[in-house]
């Protein structure tokens, strides 16, 4: 997306720290942006959703990867040439397609 980013991650251990992993993304590619651009990429904040057992991994993907879609950026999602992993076909992989809602959208 031009002004924000998706992304899946999923923590290997109970000590998985999630705001180190995003102070750090954001400190390394905030660094090389500005040494580019001579501007801030990234805002004070982020917002974060925890799956829920009942919540398939696949179906967020799933929402993710079409989003470009959704908004107009291109007709499919292996279209959008920043839409991530073009190794799997989350559309197999998906239980419902792109039924998945955020938790705001509800």
């Amino acid at each position: 997306m031009p002004d924000h980013i998706h992304f899946l991650s999923e923590g290997l251990s109970e000590d998985t720290d999630l705001l180190k992993f995003i102070n750090l993304f954001k400190q390394r590619t905030a660094y090389e942006f500005r040494k580019r651009n001579g501007s801030r990429l990234w805002q004070m904040r982020f917002y974060d959703h925890i799956l829920r057992p009942n919540e398939a991994i696949e179906d967020a993907a799933c929402y993710i990867w079409w989003n470009p879609v959704r908004k107009g950026l291109c007709s499919a999602p292996n279209l959008y040439p920043l839409s991530g992993s073009q190794t799997i076909d989350w559309m197999k992989h998906s239980s419902g397609g792109t039924v998945w809602i955020p938790p705001w959208k509800k």
